[in-house]
């Protein structure tokens, strides 16, 4: 599965459009887009008859991804500059 929601190709990529395992799936997390090059190296055709989401679904569950990994990081960023300002 990948969450690059900025992916110019993610409407015609497997790996964005895909229906996810419920007991086991990995994920790409970065943004694996290559824009220098123009290409992605993960990237997966859609070929007939994949079973995929709606793109509409697909952006909403990154974005919801993206805010969630960001919120966390700044949280855990607050908490150790936290540390540092009472010393």
């Amino acid at each position: 599965m990948c969450l690059d929601d900025s992916c110019p190709v993610r409407e015609s990529c497997y790996r964005y459009r895909a229906v996810p395992n419920p007991r086991w799936q990995s994920m790409l997390t970065g943004r694996p887009w290559d824009n220098a090059n123009m290409e992605c190296d993960y990237r997966m055709p859609l070929m007939h008859g994949d079973r995929t989401r709606p793109l509409a679904e697909c952006d909403e569950v990154a974005k919801r991804w993206w805010e969630r990994a960001h919120s966390k990081s700044r949280a855990k960023r607050l908490a150790t500059m936290e540390g540092f300002k009472d010393k």
